[in-house]
């Protein structure tokens, strides 16, 4: 059974796996919960819906990394091609640049779990919860991920 003495905030790091970056986030805090209302993020939606949420997910993300994980996303001159097919250069950093590294379904799921565990649900609780759930549940979960 889930009692609020095991939601525990806590640090949590992950790697997102299209660019094979290693990040670690920091607990949450009175002041980010703060944040998060003054900003107007509905997180409940955003975790429920994350493949259509991801500039909320990776706002909060981003602010709950830690500085050195922050230091790899320091302003970089990038290349790419244009619509019309030219060869530009454009520099690129800090929330831009984290959320062009987070590059599928799975790097959001990976992102998902890890807010989750700066918000006191450690993976196993996020486990438990999930074989709690009924079969259609799951089926919406999985859909979702997906």
């Amino acid at each position: 059974m889930l009692t609020l003495e095991k939601l525990v905030p806590k640090k949590s790091n992950f790697t997102l796996k299209s660019c094979d970056e290693k990040f670690t986030l920091r607990p949450m805090t009175v002041a980010d919960e703060c944040w998060i209302k003054q900003e107007n993020l509905d997180l409940q939606k955003a975790f429920q819906e994350i493949v259509y949420n991801s500039d909320i997910l990776s706002k909060l993300a981003f602010r709950l990394l830690d500085e050195k994980s922050k230091q790899i996303l320091k302003k970089r001159k990038v290349k790419f091609i244009d619509e019309e097919g030219n060869e530009k250069t454009k520099t690129v950093g800090g929330i831009e640049l984290f959320r062009q590294m987070i590059g599928s379904v799975e790097d959001k799921v990976i992102l998902c779990t890890a807010l989750l565990e700066t918000i006191g649900y450690s993976r196993e609780i996020q486990d438990q919860l999930y074989k709690d759930l009924s079969g259609d549940e799951k089926k919406k979960t999985m859909t979702a991920a997906k």
